[in-house]
């Protein structure tokens, strides 16, 4: 038989993937099957798949799909660390404003002069952090602040 002649029953007889399935191709590359896999499951040669990997850009579309997801995880890490922040700063807060309350009910003569003086001092370091956290909080999310932007509001270095 000629050789053209048997190249064109090929042809004939050969099926084309259909749209839906070169998705799901696309889909079972996307979680990490294998060339192989993919065409052994398709019943098409690796070629094949790969030509389709290549019309269909699915590296790229695989890039694509990846970026999106890291920027909505990236996006609800600095929603958590805000809520966090924020919980941590209303802990603090009730942490001072019960350690006031007891400095009121505590009788002066009663303690040694020394020891009140921490007290308050301590009292008014935590304010201090009080302000400094509320200070990052209200520059914007912490991941993008700069090292030399964080040392400045906490107080580390002098610009």
């Amino acid at each position: 038989m000629c050789y053209y002649k048997l190249r064109a029953m090929r042809n004939q007889d050969t099926h084309k993937i259909d749209n839906d399935a070169r998705l799901n191709m696309f889909r079972m590359y996307a979680t990490g099957s294998t060339m192989k896999e993919i065409a052994e499951y398709y019943d098409v040669t690796e070629t094949s798949v790969r030509n389709y990997r290549k019309k269909d850009s699915w590296d790229d579309r695989v890039e694509r799909i990846r970026e999106k997801a890291f920027k909505k995880v990236e996006k609800k890490i600095v929603l958590d660390t805000a809520v966090t922040t924020q919980n941590t700063l209303g802990i603090i807060q009730k942490f001072k404003d019960k350690l006031n309350e007891r400095l009121m009910n505590i009788k002066p003569s009663s303690i040694p002069v020394n020891l009140i003086g921490q007290i308050v001092a301590m009292s008014e370091h935590e304010t201090e952090l009080i302000n400094k956290l509320k200070t990052i909080e209200d520059t914007g999310p912490v991941s993008e602040l700069s090292d030399a932007k964080l040392a400045m509001i906490l107080g580390d270095v002098d610009e």
